[in-house]
């Protein structure tokens, strides 16, 4: 799935930092380069910093825990994937993470939520699907406008919208509603 991602964010090229790299010594060849980042969750903020002044634009972090607090630190740094690393199998990581669609019901299965997000995304439009799946690959309102020959204000209303009809304002949990919903791939 991380290659997919890649390839829709139009990656030719791929680095990735280890412990005992200093993050000094990293500077991309070209603009398009993508590094792949692990970071303890309190240390995400400073990390894409110290890259971001080596000129990387394409930055993936690897954190073991997600909190409100680190996902606004990826946000407001532009971070093009923000995931959390865990080592637990995949069907314990299923039972442990609660969903953005099921806030009331800690108990509910994967169908339902998928059902939810089905019911929620059936009330997008085509555009509203096409704002999202280039919110999907990290395209800032700008870049989603000049692509679809639209101002960045229009692409604002979109997603405005899209807000209004998923219940969230939040690009990610969109992308994650859209995703489960079947309204982009």
């Amino acid at each position: 799935m991380l290659g997919r991602w890649l390839t829709l964010m139009g990656v030719n090229s791929c680095r990735t930092t280890l412990e005992s790299t200093p993050l000094s010594s990293l500077t991309p060849v070209s603009g398009d380069e993508l590094v792949i980042t692990e970071a303890p969750a309190e240390d995400v903020d400073t990390q894409v910093i110290a890259l971001r002044t080596r000129g990387w634009k394409n930055i993936v972090v690897s954190t073991p825990h997600i909190d409100a607090a680190t996902a606004g630190a990826a946000l407001r740094r532009d971070v093009r994937v923000l995931m959390r690393r865990d080592r637990r199998p995949p069907a314990a990581l299923n039972a442990a993470v609660p969903s953005p669609l099921s806030h009331s019901d800690a108990n509910s299965s994967p169908a339902a939520e998928s059902e939810s997000a089905h019911e929620l995304t059936a009330q997008l439009t085509e555009r509203e699907r096409a704002v999202l799946q280039l919110v999907a690959q990290g395209q800032s309102n700008r870049e989603i406008g000049s692509t679809l020959g639209l101002s960045h204000l229009t692409i604002k209303s979109h997603l405005s919208r899209v807000s209004r009809k998923l219940g969230t304002g939040d690009r990610a949990s969109m992308v994650l509603i859209a995703l489960r919903g079947g309204a982009i791939a």
